[in-house]
């Protein structure tokens, strides 16, 4: 990790942006919550300006999403992950984003749905740890499997130059398994730290607030940020593995 952390700051500008824009998720979906919870507990009106400082910070990143669109209609490099050697045009370009966003949403309601029979069944058994667990396990492996597949898809893009067909994931998934043994290995760290920050921080912040929003993105930002951490430092790991390799 202290690998993938010197690459991010010294290498890689792409990389110094998304630290800061997570950055700025982290601190506005703080901002949020804490006011949140203290305006339903009588807060001062001031917390308002909190809330709306913490709903700033979480639409900056979107101008970075943006810029990466702006960039693929100048037919640029480099245009999302400056690790896979892309050069793409605008209209494969946005069958990209458009596919990354559709698992995005294949992989976000099969977690809702996922977090709605746990919430259904430990809720009759009432079984509030349990429910905490299998919340942060169904989370953490969504946003990791979203990882897995982002970085399929990144592969197929840059080998292919097209998106033809989801089935190509299987090619993607046997040739990453074969090539790149320590991404796996990755996974299975990215996992563990996941599951249990995941769940220190509900006990922090979400049963400290007893509000079930804060359990939600406590879950959420601890997954993203560690999975962001160790996916970098997987793809560092595959550089060093195949310095030929497009990642």
């Amino acid at each position: 990790m202290i690998k993938a952390f010197t690459y991010m700051f010294k290498d890689n500008r792409f990389i110094q942006k998304s630290s800061i824009y997570f950055l700025f998720l982290l601190i506005g979906t703080f901002c949020t919550n804490y006011a949140n919870i203290l305006l339903k507990a009588g807060g001062k009106p001031v917390l308002h300006l909190v809330y709306l400082a913490g709903i700033i910070l979480l639409l900056v990143p979107y101008g970075y999403v943006v810029s990466c669109i702006k960039a693929l209609t100048e037919q640029k490099e480099n245009f999302i992950l400056p690790m896979f050697n892309v050069k793409t045009n605008f209209v494969i370009g946005l069958k990209y984003i458009i596919a990354i966003l559709l698992l995005s949403l294949i992989f976000g309601f099969i977690t809702v749905a996922a977090a709605f029979m746990i919430g259904l069944i430990c809720g009759i058994l009432k079984a509030k740890v349990l429910a905490i667990v299998l919340l942060s396990l169904v989370i953490t492996s969504a946003v990791l499997l979203l990882i897995f597949y982002t970085l399929a898809l990144n592969w197929i893009f840059a080998n292919t130059q097209a998106i033809t067909s989801f089935l190509q994931f299987k090619r993607a998934h046997a040739l990453i398994s074969q090539d790149y043994p320590r991404y796996w290995k990755g996974v299975g760290l990215a996992f563990g730290l996941n599951f249990v920050l995941g769940i220190l921080l509900i006990f922090v912040l979400g049963l400290a607030g007893k509000n079930i929003v804060s359990i939600f993105f406590a879950t959420l930002i601890s997954t993203f940020l560690t999975s962001y951490i160790v996916f970098v430092n997987a793809m560092i790991n595959a550089k060093s593995i195949s310095p030929d390799c497009r990642i």
